[in-house]
C-alpha cells in the first residue's frame, strides 16, 4: 500500500491520507466484507490497474 503513496508525494507517516486510499482501495477491489475481506482476494476490477481508482488530488492535503 505504501509503494501507491510514495509516487504521489503522500509521506507514509500521513494516517489519514493512508486510511483513505486503504478504504478506496478495498472498496474498488470488493475487499469491503464478507469471505472477500478475510481472504483479502479481489472480487472485483481484477484485471485494472488499482492506481487509477484513486482521485489523487482528493487525497493530498
Amino acid at each position: 500500500m505504501l509503494s501507491l503513496l510514495e509516487p504521489h508525494g503522500i509521506s507514509p507517516r500521513d494516517l489519514e491520507s493512508y486510511r483513505v486510499v486503504f478504504g478506496k482501495v478495498n472498496e474498488y477491489c470488493g475487499l469491503r466484507s464478507g469471505p472477500a475481506r478475510e481472504s483479502g482476494e479481489a472480487t472485483q476490477n481484477n484485471t485494472q490497474p488499482i492506481d487509477a481508482t484513486i482521485d489523487w488530488d482528493s487525497v493530498m492535503h
